[in-house]
């Protein structure tokens, strides 16, 4: 939070940004450089056993549609016998029996539907079709007398189709995995094979990438604590002034910024930053939790947020004493400055100040009930007319004169003109 007031207050984001960009560069490749180093003690026992790996893969020379194949051979060597039987029955059926087989069949179809057609034409498409399948049910026959004499029962065969899925099947296990992924695992192997055989070389150029890296963010980094440096004597001028305004005369704001190791780099630089406070002249600047009270807690807050603005992206603000043991013209300048603060994000101040109060956009009036067994908190919305009866009620007390009805209605439109100012201001900050 405080960094981020700081470098927005400097308009150093562009700064910070190439920072952090640089950082996280430098810590992947000194991470990448680390997993080689670590991995470099394992490196020979995972090289021994990658290398048996691929040699054995590479010694199987399995083919990429080899398994399929065999796969289908083997289902057709087991059953030569019921293939052979089938296509003998298959072949009779259709053209090989003496009698009534289907290609004898159609043939004298078409020659009885070739006459008929002689006395009707229309008959002609059912006889051209008829001529179709004879001619298909021949090919067919031929297909299946190739296949016949073609089909091999040879023992020596077979038994060397399954010594051959067995041997596949024996690797598949020992890399617990399907048959099928034994190509996929081979490049896979292979490539670590590969990185593991020039990690060496990878490893040096890595040391230089980083140590680039490295030194590529240090200089951005120390360019980013002299920007910082350089913005907090400025930043710190602006809110001690603001400070003064708002009844801490003789107070003092300082914005250290320390210089951390390269050991303790960040994202965010090589910087440590605090804000301190010296509440009174002589003391040394202390950080704001052991030196302020609430009030002037609060009153630093605002002086710094006013300063900073924009600079924080917290959207809602809540002060609650920040006019705490001020008054007068310096009640008024604590409300002109949360009005300015209003003007970038959404403020909520507890306030017992008509001078404070006359300056918010809105106006909410909170009382406690009570009935005598219970209370509540009863939180108005307060309209124009009510709001100056209640900063009359705020500056006279009980009694309420129309005199000071007057004064409590001026300093409502004094403080609406403050406003409209304020909000003005900011949007030309913008």
């Amino acid at each position: 939070m405080q960094q981020s007031l700081l470098d927005h207050y400097g308009t150093l984001e562009e700064l910070v940004g190439q920072t952090a960009d640089a950082y996280r560069e430098w810590q992947r490749l000194a991470a990448e450089l680390e997993d080689i180093e670590t991995a470099q003690s394992e490196r020979e026992s995972r090289l021994d056993l990658l290398e048996f790996q691929v040699n054995e893969l590479d010694a199987l020379d399995l083919d990429t549609d080899e398994l399929e194949n065999l796969v289908a051979e083997r289902q057709k060597l087991s059953n030569v016998t019921r293939l052979a039987e089938g296509l003998g029955a298959v072949l009779d059926a259709i053209y090989q029996a003496e009698s009534g087989n289907a290609q004898s069949l159609v043939a004298s179809a078409c020659q009885e539907l070739q006459e008929l057609s002689q006395y009707d034409e229309s008959l002609a498409p059912a006889l051209a079709l008829l001529e179709e399948s004879g001619i298909q049910l021949s090919e067919a026959s031929d297909i299946l007398v190739r296949y016949t004499d073609n089909l091999d029962a040879d023992p020596a065969r077979r038994d060397w189709v399954e010594e051959r899925l067995h041997a596949i099947q024996t690797v598949a296990r020992k890399h617990r995995i399907d048959a099928k992924e034994l190509g996929d695992l081979q490049s896979q192997l292979r490539d670590e094979l590969d990185k593991l055989r020039h990690a060496g070389e990878r490893g040096d150029a890595l040391a230089k990438e980083s140590k680039a890296a490295r030194d590529a963010y240090e200089n951005l980094a120390r360019r980013l604590s002299a920007a910082r440096s350089a913005a907090a004597e400025s930043f710190a001028e602006a809110v001690t002034n603001a400070m003064a305004g708002l009844g801490m005369p003789g107070g003092r704001f300082v914005v250290s910024v320390e210089p951390v190791d390269l050991a303790e780099a960040r994202a965010s630089g090589l910087d440590r930053i605090e804000y301190r406070i010296s509440a009174n002249p002589g003391q040394p600047p202390m950080p704001l939790s052991k030196v302020a009270s609430g009030g002037e807690l609060s009153r630093m807050s605002l002086s710094i947020q006013v300063i900073g603005s924009g600079g924080s992206e917290i959207p809602t603000m809540v002060f609650d004493e920040v006019d705490s043991g001020v008054g007068g013209g310096v009640a008024e300048m604590v409300g002109r400055r949360l009005c300015e603060l209003g003007g970038t994000r959404q403020v909520l101040c507890v306030t017992h100040l008509p001078q404070v109060a006359s300056q918010a956009d809105h106006h909410l009036r909170i009382n406690k009930i009570t009935d005598g067994k219970s209370t509540r908190t009863g939180v108005t919305a307060l309209t124009d007319n009510e709001r100056v009866e209640e900063l009359a009620r705020m500056l006279g007390g009980v009694e309420i004169t129309r005199r000071t009805r007057e004064h409590a209605s001026e300093m409502l439109e004094s403080g609406g003109r403050e406003a409209g100012a304020s909000v003005r201001a900011s949007r030309r900050g913008k």
